[in-house]
């Protein structure tokens, strides 16, 4: 009797695969302005952090100039290194320009900082970047920070009138001996400039940053 029902039911009743079911294919999704600007800024810091990290390391003297570079190296801060782990610098606060005497911790400071890096202008003798400084560099930053102490100075990233500072003027007084409002001077390149001229280095001489490993 069941050996009959499942004839009849064989017989009756056809069996099908069932379907197989397919998946579209992987189509990514396009990459969004965002994430390539993202992409692209983790490249670059990468590479920039490399590229700190492969320079030379070198110990300041008194009268060295250092810097930090600011929008990863689009930009720098400078100032005078005085010894005893201190810096004179030209700094901003509340729209006004302030001298100081800080740490290299408080000379990193600030908000476009990308790394807490302090590099230092140096020249290559054989192979080997010395510092470019000076006693007389530190003692004219030490003059000009008495002189103005406590006496907010008006401030100008890019310097069009005497009247004006900013870091770079301030690195550039200690090296010319001249006051802020003597010259005209508000760039690095304009640092770099008097440092050849005080050492009788060629202009077309390039001035190598080497990195001060200070922490």
């Amino acid at each position: 009797m069941l050996f009959d029902l499942f004839n009849l039911f064989s017989k009756t009743t056809i069996f099908t695969k069932p379907p197989l079911t397919t998946q579209p294919p992987y189509i990514p999704r396009p990459t969004t302005t965002f994430e390539k600007v993202v992409e692209i800024a983790g490249k670059g810091l990468q590479a920039y952090c490399e590229r700190n990290n492969a320079r030379q390391r070198v110990v300041p003297k008194v009268g060295s100039i250092v810097l930090h570079d600011l929008f990863f190296d689009f930009a720098e801060h400078s100032g005078v290194y005085l010894g005893d782990n201190k810096i004179a610098h030209l700094t901003r606060e509340n729209n006004k320009a302030l001298l100081k005497i800080v740490s290299p911790k408080d000379f990193v400071k600030g908000f476009m900082k990308t790394s807490s890096d302090i590099l230092m202008l140096c020249y290559e003798y054989d192979e080997i970047l010395k510092p470019l400084h000076s006693q007389k560099i530190a003692d004219n930053a030490l003059y000009f920070v008495e002189r103005y102490k406590g006496i907010a100075l008006d401030y100008a990233i890019m310097r069009d009138e005497f009247n004006t500072h900013n870091c770079h003027a301030f690195s550039a007084s200690c090296i010319l001996g001249k006051d802020l409002n003597q010259h005209q001077i508000w760039s690095l390149e304009g640092v770099r400039d008097v440092l050849r001229d005080k050492f009788n280095i060629a202009q077309n001489d390039f001035l190598e940053c080497a990195k001060w490993d200070y922490e």
